[in-house]
């Protein structure tokens, strides 16, 4: 009896130092808790707002590098277009002239405005609209550099200033101070080559948004006040203001619209009336430049006039600069209007580095153009530093932008 006691004492023994007692099973992955994933989302969208005025300024150095060829490809294509475009105008300004002669009663064409230029002594179309609609955008932005970046410059601002009060205390005071400043640098570096007009129009646009940071009450960083103070400075001497500068259409018009669609005549008069003045509504410039065919001073390859006269490799650089900047302006309207561009955060539930809490193995996901993409973290995620974690985030989240421009 004794030896059986101790028999079963000895395989109790064994069997107790070779099997442990079952734990619980350790999940191999793990999600970014909702805490965590929206300090991460801040920390991204903070570093994608810093990228955007880097951005801005590499393609505004870009654009000024490019300035010898842009200076000879102005020249060539007004050469090239030149006699094509006096044509054009004047049989614009003809038929203009020839509807003021008409008096009838027409109502302008459902949802189409007046357009906002007037005709009377001034030219209605220009060689950008005669050279095709696939590069009429370059032709504009090689023509008017200046305008191109002002025109940025001005979306972003406006933009900024509608979404003022979320963005502030979403990311707070100093990351909008420090982007205001760094968008009032560029402005400042552009301002040099501007028509009266750009300037008026930059000058609009910063003052909204200095008057707009101001009325909130809160303190922007003495830099970035003294940023502000040098812009207003040289927007001092920029000429009129945006209200003094240029005439709305329908008011320069106004008069002779109502002369010629306020008469009594009816029948052939007015058809005729109804068919020849369609020109006046909608997109003037576009509409002038559909005279081209009454035109033979105009080449019939005028949509190969870019290339060909300017150089593929030009064309190839300005169309990269707008490809850039139309990322730019689509990941700063996602990150002043959205707080969710990352959606999850998985990882390795392993701890590399216990001081700062780091994890391996990373894996995004991210609204897109509004499409979930999924990507690989580049470093590790760690939870003691979001701040550091959310710039490399913020790095490819631009990359795989970049991918979706693209791509359908």
């Amino acid at each position: 009896m004794l030896r059986l006691i101790f028999v079963s004492m000895v395989l109790e023994g064994v069997w107790g130092a070779t099997v442990p007692p079952p734990t619980p099973t350790l999940s191999l992955r793990r999600q970014l808790d909702p805490a965590n994933l929206d300090t991460l989302n801040r920390q991204v969208r903070k570093a994608l707002l810093a990228k955007v005025t880097s951005e801005l300024e590499s393609s505004k150095t870009f654009m000024a590098n490019l300035q010898p060829q842009l200076t000879v490809c102005q020249t060539k294509v007004n050469d090239s277009l030149g006699h094509c475009l006096q044509c054009v105008d004047n049989a614009c300004q003809e038929k203009f002239k020839q509807c003021q002669s008409l008096t009838f009663n027409m109502h302008s064409p459902g949802g189409m405005s007046v357009s906002s230029n007037s005709i009377n002594g001034q030219s209605q179309v220009t060689v950008c609209a005669l050279t095709g609609s696939q590069f009429t955008r370059t032709c504009s932005t090689i023509m008017n550099p200046e305008g191109f970046m002002v025109n940025s410059i001005s979306q972003i601002g406006n933009d900024l200033r509608i979404n003022l009060g979320r963005v502030y205390g979403d990311l707070g005071n100093t990351v909008v101070g420090n982007f205001v400043g760094g968008l009032t640098n560029v402005a400042n570096n552009v301002v040099r080559n501007m028509t009266n007009a750009e300037k008026a129009q930059l000058q609009q646009t910063m003052s909204h948004l200095s008057q707009s940071l101001s009325t909130m009450g809160h303190h922007i960083g003495q830099s970035v006040q003294q940023s502000m103070g040098q812009m207003h400075q040289q927007l001092s001497n920029f000429g009129s203001s945006m209200a003094q500068w240029g005439q709305n259409f329908g008011q320069q018009l106004s008069q002779s619209l109502s002369h010629m669609f306020d008469g009594t005549l009816l029948g052939k008069r007015r058809r005729r009336a109804a068919q020849e003045c369609t020109f006046l509504f909608g997109d003037l410039y576009q509409n002038c430049a559909s005279l081209t065919s009454q035109c033979s001073s105009c080449p019939s390859n005028r949509q190969d006039t870019m290339e060909a006269v300017c150089g593929k490799d030009l064309v190839d650089k300005v169309q990269a600069v707008e490809k850039s900047m139309d990322e730019m302006s689509q990941i700063y309207e996602e990150v002043i209007n959205a707080k969710n561009i990352i959606t999850m955060v998985e990882f390795d539930n392993t701890v590399i580095d216990p001081t700062m809490a780091s994890y391996g193995n990373v894996k995004i996901i991210a609204n897109i153009r509004g499409v979930p993409t999924v990507f690989p973290m580049s470093s590790v995620l760690k939870l003691h530093d979001l701040a550091a974690s959310g710039t490399p985030i913020a790095q490819q989240v631009w990359k795989e932008w970049a991918v979706r421009m693209t791509t359908p």
